[in-house]
């Protein structure tokens, strides 16, 4: 099966963003609260919101992350306040802080 460039899977724009950091973001991003109500993580969704699911291959990704994510998913409705994958960007930096603090 070709996969069409533009799609991109989970864990590659994991590594992706994490790799984009500095080792002060590493360090920032491994103590956040994730939540986008709370002023100081509001910045870090707007990035993964803007790089990553806006435009081509977004909605692949945000697919996979709702077929991954299952339960979550089906719970996202309640806690979003705007039609942007605000919970697909809160699974992306939970990866990603997972990622860091391993």
């Amino acid at each position: 099966m070709v996969m069409n460039a533009k799609r991109r899977k989970l864990v590659e724009v994991v590594a992706e963003f994490v790799s984009s950091l500095t080792p002060e973001d590493s360090q920032i991003l491994s103590r956040l609260v994730l939540n986008h109500q709370v002023e100081e993580s509001w910045p870090w969704y707007v990035t993964v919101l803007s790089q990553y699911l806006e435009g081509d291959g977004s909605f692949a990704l945000i697919k996979e992350i709702d077929e991954l994510f299952p339960d979550e998913s089906a719970l996202k409705l309640i806690e979003a306040t705007s039609d942007d994958p605000i919970f697909e960007a809160k699974v992306i930096l939970r990866e990603a802080q997972k990622l860091v603090r391993s």
